[in-house]
């Protein structure tokens, strides 16, 4: 996903340039069309990231506090 949001700027440029841009893949294509949705994306990642890591750390202590009292 980093690959396709590094590119949506150089791809709106081009399109801005170019009237037709059927020559592109279909991949560059899909991310020209959905560029927002793909930054929407991204945004989130850091976030769901950041729980991810609080759920690991709280797992963590509480098998450390379960280890201590046995």
């Amino acid at each position: 996903m980093i690959f396709q949001v590094a590119l949506i700027d150089p791809l709106k440029d081009l399109s801005a340039h170019e009237s037709d841009t059927s020559f592109l893949s279909p991949e560059y294509q899909y991310i020209l069309h959905n560029a927002d949705g793909l930054q929407q994306q991204y945004k989130r990642q850091p976030a769901q990231l950041e729980r991810l890591y609080g759920e690991a750390v709280g797992h963590y202590r509480m098998s450390q506090k379960e280890k201590e009292t046995n």
